[in-house]
């Protein structure tokens, strides 16, 4: 982990480290999935994660996608070294990211009832409602529902581990 830290760093130093301008997002607005993520500061590793994967144009196209995006906070949750393996394999790196995307446009709340999401590496994401909470993967959502131009955004407090 003290490696990627590092390289963020760097990145940050060298200018190419997304900029958020806007504390929360906000629904409605004719920002797209990568837009909308780069407005909250909560989403900045898993941003630097989809750029160096190569995935930024393919997020801000005409989807519609569904993001499950882990904030900056389960990506400190990593077990030490874990996430500088992934990032240092191009493919695994796609695969990994991939498993947090659905195609389609859906809600907590649907993603929840679905129980089951076929996830864009081709593995299936497990849904479950316990007591009232749904949560995906055995995250939570931090953020729900943030409706973007080409997708929804949800926010939450783990990384999905795909089998």
């Amino acid at each position: 982990m003290k490696t990627f830290r590092y390289l963020m760093l760097c990145t940050a130093l060298a200018g190419t480290m997304w900029v958020a301008s806007a504390p929360t997002p906000q629904n409605g607005t004719n920002r797209d999935l990568i837009d909308t993520a780069m407005s909250v500061h909560q989403f900045d590793t898993f941003l630097m994660l989809v750029r160096d994967a190569d995935l930024t144009f393919n997020l801000k196209g005409s989807g519609p996608f569904t993001i499950f995006a882990p904030t900056d906070a389960a990506f400190e949750a990593m077990p030490d070294g874990l996430l500088d393996r992934i990032h240092g394999n191009q493919s695994r790196l796609r695969q990994f990211l991939l498993h947090h995307i659905v195609r389609g446009n859906w809600s907590a709340e649907q993603a929840v009832r679905a129980r089951s999401l076929p996830a864009m590496n081709g593995s299936s994401i497990f849904t479950r409602n316990v007591g009232g909470r749904g949560s995906i993967g055995g995250a939570s959502f931090s953020i729900a529902n943030v409706r973007t131009s080409n997708g929804i955004l949800h926010g939450i407090d783990a990384v999905l581990m795909s089998n």
